[in-house]
């Protein structure tokens, strides 16, 4: 977990929860978890655009038919969810502003992000229960060296770490289509606020920007179990360890998860269901879009 400051203010004018004006975000970014020993064993490159990660994974396959290519956890629907979300941040027609009047199935954005993830399940990148399987199962799959990747935000680089210290791992962007076109999605663990009416208001805010300094923050990772960047480092992509640099290009393409300005978790259920139906062939794209936008205000 990372916390990242999305901004402070001192209008006291507003209502308590609100995100965009006075919080602390600890957030995770998405990507893709490499098996170092494997990829250098298998003399394999690290994909840069969607083709490439195509190929890549039609040649794992050829070349380690007992192996995944790609470990995936869609039985952890939420993380489910998240995983897709990034797939659409990387459509060029991508704008943040789909949901509501602005239906998910008329989404170009939308439908291309759902297509990418049925092309990898066409090329058999995933785990054979990949629809099931859940945060452990992926886990356990790149510490015993099952899995070349694990698609998934970065938190799970700690988990995997903590499971098997000695996992030769690294985190690397997924690539859109085109490489102009790939982002880094954040994803907000925690929210903290400030209410509008306490009557320390001064003091309240002085904390806020306290636990979001490098010392505070520091604090605040090391009491929640750890993490691989805190929040100065993350806006100088100069100082993310060695494991994080491909995310290095990255620093100033990142996009917050669009379910943060969702009215209701309806949506989020939903995709993230819907992405696990998917897996499991009992759902299309069309029908999992369909059903965030029944679900918009649920």
């Amino acid at each position: 977990m990372i916390p990242v400051v999305l901004s402070i203010s001192s209008d006291w004018s507003l209502l308590f929860g609100i995100l965009s004006k006075l919080s602390l975000c600890v957030s995770s970014f998405f990507g893709s978890n490499i098996n170092e020993e494997l990829f250098t064993e298998y003399n394999l490159k690290l994909p840069e655009t969607w083709d490439e990660l195509l190929g890549l994974v039609q040649e794992i396959r050829k070349a380690a038919p007992d192996k995944t290519p790609i470990a995936f956890g869609g039985g952890n629907t939420a993380m489910a969810m998240i995983n897709a979300s990034m797939f659409v941040v990387n459509q060029p027609e991508f704008t943040g502003e789909e949901g509501g009047d602005n239906k998910f199935a008329d989404s170009e954005a939308w439908k291309g992000g759902l297509q990418m993830l049925v092309e990898l399940m066409e090329a058999e990148a995933f785990n054979q229960s990949a629809s099931t399987d859940g945060s452990n199962e992926i886990v356990s799959m790149m510490t015993g060296g099952d899995a070349f990747m694990l698609v998934d935000l970065s938190s799970r680089y700690a988990a995997i770490k903590r499971a098997d210290e000695n996992c030769p791992i690294r985190f690397s962007p997924i690539p859109a289509r085109k490489k102009e076109d790939s982002k880094m999605l954040l994803w907000p663990g925690t929210m903290a606020t400030v209410n509008a009416e306490t009557k320390n208001k001064d003091s309240a805010l002085k904390f806020m920007e306290y636990i979001t300094g490098e010392e505070g923050n520091s604090m605040w990772i090391e009491a929640a179990g750890g993490s691989e960047l805190s929040a100065s480092n993350f806006s100088d992509a100069g100082k993310w360890e060695g494991a994080f640099k491909d995310q290095t290009d990255m620093a100033d393409k990142s996009v917050m998860i669009p379910c943060v300005t969702w009215p209701s978790s309806g949506p989020s259920n939903a995709l993230g269901e819907g992405i696990a139906a998917i897996l499991a062939g009992v759902q299309s794209p069309d029908e999992v879009l369909a059903a965030m936008d029944a679900s918009w205000n649920e």
